[in-house]
């Protein structure tokens, strides 16, 4: 049986080999050390009007990725509907959707309002060492009535300027407002909104097709910088979206020639890169016309 002293020198000995115990545990190059251990990060945006450029209160946001596991849902903004990664946001005064705590895996981010075609993009999220904020603006197009045509144009933070380009016989629509057409009268197509900061819209709008002939859409690169890789064309008619182009990651050159409209409504792809425009044109202030590209793809 143990005395007194002995008891004591027991306990002593066991909060010391505690002590050290949890000394270990808390080692700064100990794995609890990263900065982000669960590997999570927060996926947010802002959901804007494609023809106005404002922010877009009261819409959908879904988001629906992998199914191999499953997650607890806490933030009050958001619905955990299934264990499969599906969750719903509604938009705020700015337009903002916010997901928190997603792992990493493929997704689908769905947007869907009253008096708006459906929009859908895809999001890819790494394993994170660090926490992290993923940015994905989103830009939906109101319904137009049958036989409206919408170009919208979207890509990342950079660069801060991308210019679409419509020509429709000798009209030419574009940026500066001197050339942004007209929805009542030739070329019954006009730019709705013109983006110099990044992200876009970009937009164009198509009012009536032209009764012979085809119409040309191209994506000038007014910034100088590379053709950015998330660079996108949504096209639209009445409530669908009816084609999807991104930019193509072979070819050199400031002008993206990405489809021509024909009288009867066809889409005709073209889909490449080019030196020069695909119309002969004159750009604001300079009073010589750039050739059109000899050969037409």
């Amino acid at each position: 049986m143990l005395n007194r002293a002995q008891v004591l020198l027991l306990v002593v000995l066991m909060a010391l080999m505690v002590g050290c115990s949890k000394d270990d545990d808390d080692s700064p190059t100990g794995s609890n050390n990263d900065t982000n251990p669960t590997g999570l990060v927060t996926l947010t945006g802002i959901i804007s009007n494609a023809v106005t450029g404002s922010p877009i209160q009261g819409v959908t946001v879904t988001l629906t990725g992998p199914t191999s596991q499953s997650i607890e849902r806490t933030e009050m903004r958001e619905t955990a509907l299934s264990p499969e990664y599906t969750w719903v946001d509604i938009t705020d005064s700015a337009g903002v959707y916010t997901f928190a705590n997603v792992p990493s895996g493929n997704y689908s981010l769905a947007v869907t309002g009253s008096g708006f075609i459906a929009a859908t993009t895809s999001v890819s999220v790494d394993d994170q060492t660090q926490q992290v904020i993923i940015t994905d603006n989103i830009s939906i197009s109101p319904e137009m009535a049958v036989g409206q045509y919408r170009f919208v144009l979207s890509w990342g933070e950079t660069p801060d300027d991308l210019d679409a380009h419509y020509w429709k016989d000798t009209f030419h629509v574009y940026w500066p407002s001197s050339s942004r057409g007209d929805s009542a009268a030739e070329p019954f197509a006009i730019l709705d909104t013109d983006d110099v900061s990044g992200w876009g819209p970009e937009t164009i709008t198509i009012y009536q097709l032209p009764t012979t002939g085809t119409c040309k859409y191209a994506i000038k690169n007014y910034s100088l910088d590379a053709l950015p890789t998330e660079a996108h064309v949504d096209v639209y008619s009445g409530s669908s979206r009816i084609a999807s182009y991104n930019v193509p990651t072979s070819g050199t050159g400031r002008w993206w020639y990405v489809c021509d409209l024909t009288s009867s409504g066809t889409l005709s792809v073209h889909n490449t890169i080019l030196d020069e425009p695909p119309v002969a044109y004159t750009p604001p202030g300079v009073s010589v016309t750039v050739p059109a590209k000899s050969s037409l793809r």
